[in-house]
C-alpha cells in the first residue's frame, strides 16, 4: 500500500513524460537553491518530471494526482514531494490553488549528521536520492492539518520576502525552509501509515562510518567500517545491498558527489580544490566520477547554478 491509507488505484508503472520542466524554466541558483511558486491555479497537467525536487501544498480546491504507484485525491491540506525524474500529472482539477516549491537535494545533502534528530526528515525529502530501495522511490503524498497549513504559510512567505532581496541570507534560507520540512516530516509521520523505512542497527552504523568519513575528509576503510559495525565482510555486503539498494562501496562514491555538489554551490569554491578537499587522486579522476553520477561535469554543475553577478565577479 505504501504510505498512504487510501487505496490507490488504476497503477501505471510505465507511465512515462511527455515533457521535462528544466533548471532553465525555474533558474534555481547557488544564492537561491530554493524557489516559491505562490497560489497557482493548478490545472490538468499531463504527465511530467523534472530536473529539480519538487514540494506542492494545497490549499483549496480539487483534483485527482496520478504517478507510477496510482491515482490518487487531492483536497485542502494534501502534499505532494516530488524528487527529481519522478513523473507525474494532475488530473479532474476543479479551483485547486497550490504552491510549488523547487529545491536542489544536493543543497541539503553536505553532512547527513546534521539530520540525526530529525524524525522522518531523511525518509521524506532525502532517501530517495540517497538511496536505490524501490520502497523509497514512491512519491509521499500525506495531509496537513489546519495548523500545520498556516504555519508552512508564514515560512514559504518569509522564504519569499527573503528570496525577493539582491542578496538573501544563505543562512536564513536553510534555517526556515528546514524548519518547513521539519513540520512537515512530523506531519507526514502522524499521517495514516507509514512504511517501514528504517534500517538495521549494524546498516545504520555502516552508514554512520560513510559520515564520519566524509565529514574528516578522510578515505573510508571498509573494512574498519564492517568491524565496528560488528559483521563479516560477507554479511555486510549482503546486508547493505538488501537494505540500501547497493554496496557500501557504491554508496559511499555516491555520497562523496553529493558533498561535492554542495561544496561546489558555493560560487568562490574551484573545482580543483574540491577535488583535493575529498581525497580524488586528482581533477580527471573527480571529473569522470562526478560525471558517472551527475551526467554533467563538475565545471558544468557549478556553472548551470552561477548567477550572472557570480560570473562578473569571477571574471
Amino acid at each position: 500500500m505504501g504510505w498512504w491509507n487510501d487505496l490507490n488505484i488504476l497503477a501505471m508503472p510505465n507511465l512515462v513524460p511527455r515533457f521535462r520542466i528544466s533548471q532553465e524554466q525555474v533558474r534555481l541558483e547557488s544564492s537561491r537553491p530554493v524557489r516559491v511558486q505562490p497560489d497557482i491555479r493548478q490545472v490538468d497537467y499531463p504527465p511530467h518530471d523534472h530536473e529539480f525536487a519538487e514540494l506542492s501544498i494545497v490549499w483549496s480546491g480539487r483534483g485527482w494526482h496520478r504517478t507510477r504507484e496510482g491515482l490518487r485525491p487531492l483536497q485542502a491540506g494534501s502534499m505532494i514531494v516530488m524528487m527529481p525524474g519522478q513523473v507525474h500529472a494532475f488530473e479532474k482539477t476543479r479551483g485547486l490553488i497550490s504552491t510549488n516549491v523547487y529545491y536542489l537535494s544536493e543543497w541539503l545533502l553536505g553532512d547527513l549528521r546534521a539530520y540525526a534528530d530529525g524524525g522522518r526528515l531523511l525518509p521524506l525529502f532525502l532517501f530517495q536520492s540517497l538511496f536505490k530501495r524501490p520502497a523509497w522511490q514512491e512519491v509521499p503524498l500525506f495531509q496537513l492539518s489546519p495548523e500545520d497549513q498556516e504555519a508552512s504559510r508564514r515560512d514559504l512567505a518569509d522564504l519569499q520576502r527573503e528570496l525577493s532581496l539582491p542578496e538573501p541570507s544563505a543562512f536564513y534560507l536553510r534555517t526556515t525552509f528546514l524548519r518547513f520540512l521539519y513540520r512537515s516530516a512530523r506531519a507526514f509521520g502522524t499521517s495514516g501509515r507509514v512504511a517501514d523505512w528504517a534500517v538495521p542497527a549494524e546498516v545504520q552504523r555502516l552508514l554512520d562510518e560513510v559520515e564520519v568519513a566524509l565529514a574528516e575528509r578522510r578515505a573510508l576503510s571498509m573494512e574498519q567500517a564492517v568491524r565496528r559495525a560488528g559483521l563479516s565482510r560477507r554479511h555486510a555486503s549482503r546486508k547493505f545491498k538488501e537494505h540500501i539498494g547497493m554496496s557500501l562501496a557504491r554508496y559511499y562514491q555516491r555520497r562523496r558527489i553529493h558533498v561535492a555538489c554542495a561544496l561546489l554551490l558555493d560560487p568562490t569554491r574551484s573545482v580543483t580544490s574540491v577535488a583535493y578537499e575529498l581525497g580524488f587522486a586528482d581533477g580527471a579522476h573527480f571529473t569522470r566520477s562526478f560525471h558517472a553520477e551527475m551526467g554533467v561535469s563538475p565545471r558544468g554543475y557549478q556553472q548551470t547554478y552561477r548567477t550572472a553577478e557570480e560570473d562578473k565577479r569571477r571574471d
